[in-house]
């Protein structure tokens, strides 16, 4: 009874310390793609909410599946998909669809012939 004091604590396993580690790092994992899931919802359904009411839903929703591309493949799957169906680049777009001739400058041979098509008038002298 009065050994109680003296008791020698239990001997530790070999592996007891990389358990409790890898217990911590399986919480933290899931809680951080819990927040990332809660968060990226959220953004994701402000986002569809915007489609028909005013707000820049083109831009809120492929940042909500940016967020949730973190820790989930379907979203960036859903993103890359997003992304297909925009232009790939805006500004051949716009050149594709002006006249060939319209983006040449003026060579210097044509702008030479133009002038000299052009008839000048000659001072009538007095004579």
């Amino acid at each position: 009874m009065g050994n109680e004091s003296t008791r020698e604590p239990a001997p530790k396993l070999p592996n007891q310390h990389s358990v409790t580690t890898a217990a911590l790092l399986a919480t933290w994992r899931t809680m951080r793609r819990l927040f990332i899931l809660l968060i990226g919802l959220t953004v994701l359904l402000l986002g569809v909410a915007m489609v028909v009411t005013p707000g820049p839903a083109i831009l809120v929703i492929p940042l909500g599946l940016m967020i949730l591309g973190i820790e989930f493949a379907w979203a960036r799957r859903w993103l890359a998909k997003f992304k297909s169906y925009l232009p790939k680049k805006k500004v051949n777009a716009v050149v594709d669809e002006m006249p060939s001739d319209a983006l040449d400058p003026l060579p210097m041979t044509q702008l030479a012939s133009s002038k000299a098509d052009e008839p000048t008038a000659v001072p009538a002298t007095r004579g």
